[in-house]
């Protein structure tokens, strides 16, 4: 096998260890959070469903909407052109009966440097990661969030107002943060969901 031969076939191997890395972190992650097996299969399948919808709208807004799903409410975040596609990908997600409630922070393109704000955003979103891991007293798992435009979007369980309060003051801490948008609920470990409004 030549070099040529070699690089791409460690270029290969490089590339499916990643993605069993990923896996495997993706799988201990889960193993952690405080949300149920049933949460987490119910949560996967709202997920899958959402995408197979914006799919069927438009295959380019799987890049430009993101979601995340958290014990039945869907966090909606990301930049369109069209600011209709953004009212109908949150009428469709209501469509779905397991959808307790729905937080539309789609943002509406301007002119904007797209490319320095998503670079931006990603240091922002590691930075987040990075402080909430090294915190005493917050179960990181318990959250997701996205940045978009220095704007911090976050949901998640806290199990106490302290948690919380502690989870916004480090995002709201972090160099280059604009605004943060908390959809985070506050209920112990083994406390069942609320039935919210949809």
């Amino acid at each position: 096998m030549g070099r040529i031969g070699r690089a791409a076939a460690l270029a290969l191997l490089g590339a499916a260890l990643s993605g069993c890395v990923t896996v495997a972190m993706e799988v201990a992650q889960k193993v952690w959070e405080t949300r149920s097996t049933q949460d987490q299969v119910v949560d996967a399948a709202i997920h899958t469903g959402i995408l197979n919808r914006m799919m069927d709208v438009d295959p380019v807004l799987a890049l430009e909407i993101r979601t995340d799903v958290w014990e039945g409410r869907v966090l909606l975040t990301g930049k369109v052109s069209d600011p209709v596609l953004s009212s109908e990908m949150e009428f469709l997600v209501r469509r779905d009966e397991r959808v307790r409630a729905v937080y539309n922070q789609v943002q509406v393109r301007g002119r904007e440097n797209s490319q320095g704000s998503f670079v931006g955003d990603v240091w922002i979103e590691t930075q987040i990661k990075l402080k909430l891991l090294a915190e005493d007293g917050v179960t990181s798992v318990d959250y997701r969030w996205q940045s978009v435009g220095s704007q911090v979007h976050v949901i998640g369980r806290a199990k106490s107002a302290k948690e919380r309060e502690t989870v916004l003051r480090i995002i709201r801490g972090v160099q280059g943060v604009r605004e943060v948008h908390s959809f985070i609920e506050v209920r112990p470990h083994g406390a069942p969901a609320p039935a919210g409004a949809r």
